[in-house]
């Protein structure tokens, strides 16, 4: 079995949650078939070859064609012309990539020349940047619903002049996405909330998952009690949520807790950032490789979003790791967990900051619900199973 598999660059080390799963999508499809890739790669970031060595064939595009070009960047900068955009034009923002005729005719070409019997790719940008659809023989992993981001974004940012564009450009980007199950033979979401959305009868739920250990991790608490937040903080969601964790809950934590520490840990902004909180017990660290030393210490963790698409992998791995989670009725969107299972969804920052200090208070108590909870994500939640999902569907498209 031939497949072309088509992604955005896959960050190495592994930065984001995207990078993740399409790691995990590259990892399955390799598993099962004779593999070439195609790969949105930034001029100036060097292709991690390791990754690819398995495949047969390995393509670059270039990575910044799945960004604004430059006449439509400085377009947007401006009040004026983001209002031009969204009105002016049919695709939403998001898909506003640098259009190469040359290259979408070479893409066509090659499919059709390698007679590939599946092809998946990663991202509705990624599609629409190559002009591709084909409801035969292509899979498209849309993930997350980009409308449903953008949309808690702007309803949690101050107003600005061009914010009205961007509710036009959410109301268009949300009927693109009602449109892409008709364009391919299956569209993959990450939750069955997410597949509600659109119930279409070729849209299929791969979720997110985590790397499940072969027993329950021991914890290793020492010195003061210790929250945790792990995330890319290049994502604005997360960026956001964590500015309102910390202006508005952690010091209703440290009222109950003096003695409580919290740990930064993810890359996409300068730790220095967070400097001006050093004093009441935060600490940056920017992105780490090896997190299982603040998983061992961590009493409990964070995922304080108030945007987002998706299912969130931090909460996920926070249970695979014996950890309790308290986040947000957005944070657990997708996700089949609760309370009894060790996810904490709170929306106010007294509520917030009540939970959080009842965990840090209450190890007993916290142990029992995550030792449910990793049952639970072993059950659901493990990539090993995902990946034999990605695996039984790009057979069943081979097979048509």
């Amino acid at each position: 079995m031939r497949i072309m598999f088509v992604t955005p660059a896959i960050r190495w080390p592994l930065q984001s949650g995207g990078d993740i799963r399409q790691w995990h999508t590259l990892r399955a499809l390799q598993e099962c078939s004779e593999l070439d890739v195609i790969v949105f790669q930034p001029s100036n970031v060097p292709l991690p070859e390791d990754l690819y060595s398995h495949c047969r064939n390995v393509f670059t595009l270039d990575g910044d064609l799945l960004r604004f070009s430059a006449g439509y960047s400085r377009q947007y900068s401006s009040t004026v012309g983001r209002y031009q955009l969204a009105l002016g034009r049919l695709k939403p923002f998001e898909f506003l990539g640098s259009v190469d005729q040359q290259q979408r005719r070479w893409f066509s070409e090659l499919v059709e020349r390698e007679k590939y019997q599946a092809v998946w790719i990663s991202k509705a940008a990624t599609a629409m940047c190559l002009g591709w659809h084909d409801p035969r023989k292509t899979v498209l992993d849309g993930d997350d619903f980009d409308s449903v981001r953008e949309y808690f974004l702007l309803r949690n940012s101050p107003w600005y002049g061009a914010k009205a564009a961007n509710y036009l450009n959410v109301i268009k980007l949300k009927a693109w996405e009602y449109y892409l199950p008709s364009r391919f033979a299956y569209l993959a979401r990450c939750s069955e909330a997410d597949r509600r959305r659109v119930p279409r009868h070729n849209v299929v739920v791969i979720p997110n998952g985590t790397e499940i250990p072969a027993s329950a991790p021991s914890k290793e608490f020492y010195g003061p009690p210790r929250v945790l937040f792990v995330g890319s903080l290049g994502y604005q969601p997360n960026a956001q949520g964590l500015d309102w964790f910390l202006q508005l809950v952690w010091p209703l934590i440290r009222q109950d807790c003096p003695e409580a520490t919290l740990d930064i840990v993810g890359g996409g902004a300068d730790p220095a950032t967070y400097n001006a909180y050093s004093q009441h017990g935060v600490r940056a660290h920017g992105f780490v490789e090896d997190l299982q030393p603040f998983w061992q210490s961590a009493s409990v963790s964070i995922a304080p979003l108030l945007a987002g698409g998706g299912t969130r992998l931090k909460i996920i791995e926070s249970l695979a790791q014996m950890t309790p989670v308290v986040t947000t009725t957005i944070g657990a969107y997708g996700l089949d967990l609760t309370r009894d299972q060790g996810v904490f969804c709170e929306n106010s920052p007294v509520k917030y900051a009540e939970q959080v200090s009842r965990l840090l208070t209450n190890r007993e108590h916290a142990e029992a619900r995550t030792r449910v909870g990793f049952t639970e994500v072993s059950d659901k939640y493990d990539w090993d199973s995902i990946r034999r999902k990605m695996q039984e569907l790009v057979k069943k498209v081979a097979a048509h």
